[in-house]
């Protein structure tokens, strides 16, 4: 997996009223903290991240956050959204290690169809992500599961 580069900016207000001046401006707030270094507070365009929010790979997407001239590579750990517009309020990004593994949330995607759905069954699907410990570079973008074998009564 490749690195997304980011580009922040460190910011020195914090609360809401300078928060709410980085949303109309097309920033979004965030702190960068992990690997027993200080919190930052940051502020990164939210264009960017809704584009690396909306990869293949999602939040699982390395991300090369460049700030004060500085590279550090980090994962996106936790999203804040509006309630109802959807739009990105604050983002958290935790700093990474490459050689250590991190633990990340992956998609489960069914693929294939089942046998038994086509003889009136209903496919359910109970389990939508899979917490899982890896390095870095080996988190998959999702975990396929073949579903082409399921008849009625059958699980997975």
């Amino acid at each position: 997996m490749t690195d997304v580069a980011l580009n922040a900016e460190s910011r020195s207000e914090t609360g809401s009223g300078p928060a709410g001046r980085l949303r109309r401006a097309g920033r979004v707030p965030g702190v960068l903290y992990g690997l027993d270094a200080p919190a930052r507070p940051v502020s990164v365009a939210r264009r960017d991240v809704e584009h690396i929010l909306h990869s293949a790979s999602g939040a699982n997407t390395l991300v090369a956050l460049r700030l004060d001239g500085e590279d550090t590579l980090t994962l996106i750990r936790q999203v804040q959204r509006h309630p109802t517009r959807g739009e990105l309020l604050h983002v958290d990004f935790v700093r990474i290690r490459r050689d250590v593994a991190v633990n990340a949330e992956v998609p489960v995607h069914l693929d294939g169809e089942a046998p038994g759905t086509r003889a009136g069954g209903i496919l359910e699907q109970a389990l939508f992500t899979l917490s899982i410990s890896a390095k870095p570079a080996d988190i998959p973008v999702a975990l396929v599961v073949d579903v082409s074998g399921l008849d009625l009564g059958g699980q997975l």
